[in-house]
């Protein structure tokens, strides 16, 4: 799990631009989350994620990273990998949509995600989850 994150943290420095965006998300699933990414270049984003609708002793963080694949003014495909801890600890394979249905508002989106989160100590899990975003600049 180390080797992963430190990995993961390398490839972000490694790919930085100027041309970074802030945004916000929320997922409402069985496991909600929010979340904070930051792209650092066109299709590279991380993400720090917190559950939602648990107690604080419960909180459960994600840090990922994803690369979008198919990338449209109008909508993008994205996967990524990650880690997970607290509850439901380990590895974490997200596949999301994102759509930008409003020409102009390009700068929020709904997003629906599929993750595939491989727990330590037990099966693993399957998460849906339907969301919004929003870039705090607009988007390429």
């Amino acid at each position: 799990m180390k080797q992963v994150l430190l990995f993961l943290l390398l490839a972000f420095g490694i790919t930085y631009k100027a041309s970074a965006q802030f945004g916000v998300s929320y997922y409402q699933s069985d496991l909600s989350f929010a979340s904070f990414h930051y792209t650092f270049a066109e299709r590279l984003t991380a993400e720090l994620r917190l559950s939602t609708s648990t107690f604080l002793y419960d909180l459960s963080p994600e840090i990922v990273a994803t690369y979008q694949f198919i990338h449209k003014p109008t909508h993008a495909v994205y996967a990524g990998a990650g880690g997970r801890f607290n509850l439901y600890p380990g590895i974490v394979f997200p596949l999301g949509l994102q759509v930008s249905p409003f020409e102009k508002l390009r700068n929020f989106a709904f997003s629906t995600e599929l993750a595939i989160i491989g727990v330590v100590e037990g099966d693993a899990v399957l998460r849906g989850a339907l969301g919004i975003r929003y870039y705090f600049v607009k988007p390429e």
